[in-house]
């Protein structure tokens, strides 16, 4: 029996499996909020209203810290002192996940399937398994996948940090997809269970947007951007400098137009204002 049934009503009719290509949209054309197909909210639980805030301002890709806890439970924190009672995956992105599908006629985004990157900061098989087990209780909200293929919800869920790639692997139906790393470029998985590269721009490139984006630097991006579509994921690049100003629209911009597919920040109201400015122009 699915929890919240009343909750995922709606959206179980909208969110039909089938088996689409990774960032295909199963949602309906005028329902759901716009979506920001590049806007990554880093550390999204930090904010006032998590999930929430980052869904009202368009965010297309929201990411949660978790610890399994003593009672197996998945805590949402960004450390271990930061851990606080009620503070859950559940309470935080799940339940409200399916309470906003459908109060919004069956959707979550408009123009596409929200991410939901679920960052594992303890021991991966454990903490996976049991992220797997809570997915589960949600029907068709989550993007599935197994031997007949993917089947499309209104969220896609990707792994990162302690990530038990064996265990995914081997698994005969998952809920969730695991985040590469730039060592897995040529890596022969399917995007379909990599659909993600992510990479720290502070140690991997560097620049902050003052001055000229060094050749180098440009060079290296060009080859991961090419390397990760190639192979049908999309590429995230987090630690980037992130105090807002003409540096940091720069450093934006010239990552858009390389074609690096989530810009990622804390700063939600200035990632939305950038975008409705328009300083650059998208690919």
């Amino acid at each position: 029996m699915l929890r919240r049934l009343p909750a995922l009503a709606i959206l179980l009719l909208a969110a039909c499996s089938s088996s689409e290509p990774v960032g295909s949209s199963v949602v309906p054309d005028g329902t759901g909020a716009a979506m920001l197909q590049h806007a990554h909210a880093h550390n999204d639980y930090l904010h006032e209203r998590p999930l929430l805030d980052a869904l009202e301002q368009g965010f297309g890709s929201v990411e949660a810290d978790v610890f399994r806890t003593l009672a197996g439970d998945l805590a949402v924190a960004h450390s271990l002192g930061e851990i606080r009672a009620g503070r859950t995956l559940r309470n935080l992105y799940l339940d409200p996940l399916a309470g906003y599908a459908a109060a919004h006629g069956g959707a979550i985004h408009a123009g596409g399937r929200l991410q939901l990157l679920v960052d594992l900061k303890t021991a991966g098989p454990a903490t996976w398994k049991e992220l797997e087990s809570q997915l589960a209780e949600y029907g068709d909200l989550f993007t599935r996948h197994d031997a007949s293929g993917l089947h499309a919800g209104l969220v896609d869920v990707v792994v990162s940090g302690n990530r038990p790639r064996a265990e995914m692997e081997a698994a005969a139906t998952r809920r969730s997809s695991y985040d590469g790393r730039l060592t897995d470029l040529d890596d022969r998985a399917p995007a379909s269970f990599m659909p993600l590269i992510s990479a720290n721009w502070a140690t991997e490139f560097g620049w902050d947007g003052n001055g000229e984006f060094p050749e180098a630097q440009r060079l290296k991006l060009q080859d991961a951007v090419q390397r990760t579509h190639a192979a049908g994921r999309r590429l995230r690049l987090w630690g980037t400098p992130d105090a807002p100003g003409a540096a940091r629209d720069r450093l934006w911009c010239t990552l858009l137009t390389s074609g690096v597919d989530w810009l990622n920040t804390d700063d939600l109201e200035g990632m939305r204002d950038f975008f409705q400015r328009a300083p650059c122009s998208p690919p």
